[in-house]
């Protein structure tokens, strides 16, 4: 890593990291916004055919790496959201290509462990 990509990850964790403390729901904001580019790197990692799976997963390595480093206060606020969203497509993605039936058993492993069943009534 050079040195100008260095202190722009610097600063963008500065700011992040000020963001989770000063003002949480626009670093919710700010958080989405990045979410939603990984997922599109999630996608088209696949688009050309190459069946490479640690790739698609290496997004998800990094998203939750940077959340680490923006602190406790970052970690609470969007850990557990960035997780489901970025591993339930990433299985997705290679499931499209390796088979359906390993996208259905981390939908299963998801629904027997969420608190809420699918129509998000809390299980009795």
């Amino acid at each position: 890593m050079g040195k100008e990509a260095r202190l722009r990850k610097e600063k963008r964790n500065t700011f992040l990291t000020r963001l989770a403390k000063e003002d949480p729901q626009r670093f919710n904001s700010e958080w989405d916004f990045r979410i939603g580019s990984w997922l599109e790197e999630i996608r088209t990692s696949f688009r050309h055919g190459l069946i490479e799976a640690r790739p698609v997963f290496n997004v998800l390595d990094k998203a939750l790496n940077l959340l680490r480093e923006c602190g406790d206060i970052a970690m609470k606020l969007q850990f557990q959201r960035t997780y489901n969203i970025l591993s339930t497509e990433c299985v997705r993605v290679v499931a499209g290509h390796c088979g359906n039936e390993l996208n259905r058993l981390n939908n299963y492993v998801f629904l027997k462990y969420n608190p809420k069943n699918i129509n998000g009534s809390k299980k009795k």
